[in-house]
């Protein structure tokens, strides 16, 4: 029997679901469109109804109906496969066992009784909803977040929750109750106002409580000003943010995320109509946040405390960002206010301070330049501060302008701090939070693009993979995999059998260029000739190394055997160089994507 992921993909198509998001026109067999992952002007986004994939040649996304809408949506699979499953008209049976999904979703429901639970409380306390709109927060916005009131008693809600039938065990598992060895578990959330935590569906999974009025502990020192639920079966806090359910849209619509601390600064960020504003909310920032906001766009703004002790303690959050190749800015927010506090005071010059936002370098240097350090001061405070942060730039080519930009603000030349980044490399061992391995610093003359073999043979193993899943190849694809083994073999860099969402992305990107035309045979012995050429160039470059090795030895017989074998190579690559001379340029119309 089909998997509901088979019965889904035999029953829907990726054109349909694609274009319900995208406009897309025929383009040959295949559809493009301008990539929803990037911002872009000509479409390089391109849907293949007959492998049921997408690629970007833009941004390099591709994969099927499921990966898309993660992407586009911002969710993880099992949240694409039920809205997809929903449009398929499939019923899922999950993998885990009943008893467990059972008790997932008999917990979900007790928070929202307890949802509920808090609501009505708020209602009935006058006191704390005064404090709440004194705070800037309209009636409508307090309902809509869903935000309640816990009263200060030890057991109520676990007595309510009791009533409706919950076990002790299962409001524990929910995290709404604590207990004392020996003793009966009492409410975790007194005195406190509760903001509820949603998950990516809009559930509620956990709560965050400020403290209402002045409490002590029984030590008589003052209870912790926020609280919020432990982890458990239903949060995770390294990859859960507070309003990322509701923002998500909108930091795919315009391109970049807000990020604040804190929930009251997130809801009035939101009311004021900035609703592309998630918080980390009293946790530090994880890479696991950064994956689900980059999923959503490159862009992020830091709209945190700005002053030395927020820097500093941000620090690890601005590198982590660098890390997975986002553009970070810091948006300064007058007067060392929190967000929330300034968009009450000045609701229309917050969009002004989000849009004077920084990027993390030129911030930093523009902050250190206002100190008024001397010149040595100064430029020790940016080897400390800043050139760390230029370690975990992504772009090569942004890393190079802010070496420019630094260079001329500390008055030395470029080279310097080259030298000075490399020397920090290496004396701090850098390693970045996403890959686990050193950072390499590239100057202008560096090279990190793929190797000219590397990119041929992506291409013709693309041809070759496509070509096998047509139903009208325009080449016999035995005979030619058959010349791809005798000619390159045990040489290849790539396996011919890739892993599936590799094979889709190679296969698309060669539909998407060749189509169907009687250039695809010209291009693939061009490919086939470039590779076996860049085998030999690599060949010859080792044999060279050992030729020079056996001469400085002394050992002359052996250098003679190395220099033959290298002359011997000569004449082939000179005969495939003739070769593609004698074939000539392919006929353009017939390459060209329709």
């Amino acid at each position: 029997m089909a998997t509901p992921v088979e019965q889904i993909k035999e029953r829907l198509n990726i054109v349909d679901i694609v274009g319900s998001y995208i406009k897309l026109t025929k383009a040959g067999s295949s559809y493009k469109g301008l990539c929803p992952f990037h911002s872009e002007k000509s479409p390089s986004f391109n849907v293949s109804p007959s492998r049921q994939g997408y690629y970007c040649f833009g941004c390099n996304k591709g994969g099927d109906i499921f990966s898309f809408v993660e992407e586009i949506e911002g969710i993880e699979f099992f949240d694409a496969l039920k809205i997809l499953a929903a449009k398929a008209g499939v019923e899922l049976n999950r993998d885990e066992p009943s008893a467990s999904r059972s008790e997932r979703d008999r917990l979900l429901t007790l928070m929202e009784d307890a949802t509920l639970f808090y609501e009505r409380h708020l209602l009935t306390n006058s006191a704390v909803k005064e404090y709440l709109t004194a705070r800037g927060l309209s009636e409508a916005t307090i309902r809509s977040f869903r935000i309640g009131f816990a009263p200060n008693e030890w057991r109520l809600l676990s007595e309510h929750l009791g009533g409706k039938g919950y076990s002790d065990s299962e409001i524990e598992k929910a995290g709404l109750t604590k207990r004392t060895e020996g003793k009966s578990p009492y409410d975790r959330f007194r005195g406190r106002v509760m903001f509820p935590i949603f998950d990516q569906n809009g559930s509620v999974i956990a709560f965050s409580g400020r403290v209402f009025g002045a409490q002590k502990n029984q030590d008589g020192t003052d209870v912790a000003k926020y609280i919020n639920s432990p982890e458990g079966l239903l949060y995770d806090k390294s990859a859960v943010m507070f309003g990322y359910d509701r923002a998500r849209k909108t930091i795919r619509q315009q391109n970049f995320t807000i990020l604040v601390e804190g929930q009251m600064d997130l809801i009035m960020a939101h009311q004021v109509g900035t609703e592309n504003c998630v918080a980390v909310s009293g946790t530090a920032l994880t890479d696991r946040h950064l994956t689900l906001l980059k999923r959503l766009s490159d862009n992020l703004v830091f709209a945190f405390d700005a002053d030395d002790a927020g820097l500093a303690a941000t620090a690890r959050a601005f590198r982590l960002a660098l890390a997975q190749g986002m553009n970070v800015r810091v948006a300064a927010i007058p007067d060392g206010k929190d967000p929330a506090d300034y968009i009450h005071a000045h609701e229309s010059g917050w969009s002004e301070v989000i849009a004077h936002s920084a990027h993390i370098i030129d911030y930093y240097m523009s902050e250190l330049a206002g100190k008024g350090y001397d010149a040595r001061r100064f430029r020790e405070e940016v080897g400390e501060k800043v050139l760390p942060l230029l370690l975990e730039v992504q772009s090569k080519i942004e890393q190079a302008h802010f070496i420019i930009e630094i260079a001329r603000k500390l008055g030395v030349p470029e080279a310097a701090v080259w030298e000075d980044v490399k020397r920090i490399q290496l004396a701090a061992k850098v390693i970045t939070p996403t890959q686990q391995k050193p950072v390499e610093i590239h100057t202008q003359r560096d090279t990190v693009a793929k190797s000219r073999r590397q990119v041929a043979e992506e291409e013709i193993i693309g041809i070759l993979l496509w070509q096998e899943g047509h139903a009208e190849p325009v080449f016999d694809v035995v005979v030619h995999r058959t010349s791809y083994h005798e000619r390159i073999g045990a040489h290849g860099l790539i396996p011919l059998s890739p892993e599936k969402e590799e094979t889709d992305k190679l296969a698309l990107r060669a539909e998407y260029k060749y189509e169907h035309g009687p250039g695809l045979t010209h291009a693939f012995d061009e490919l086939l000739d470039t590779i076996e050429e860049e085998v030999l160039k690599e060949k010859q470059s080792e044999l060279w190394r050992q030729l020079s090795e056996s001469e400085s030895r002394g050992a002359k017989d052996e250098a003679k055997e190395f220099l033959k074998a290298y002359q011997e190579i000569t004449p082939r690559i000179i005969s495939l160089e003739d070769r593609r001379l004698k074939r000539g340029k392919p006929d353009e119309e017939s390459m060209k994507f329709t």
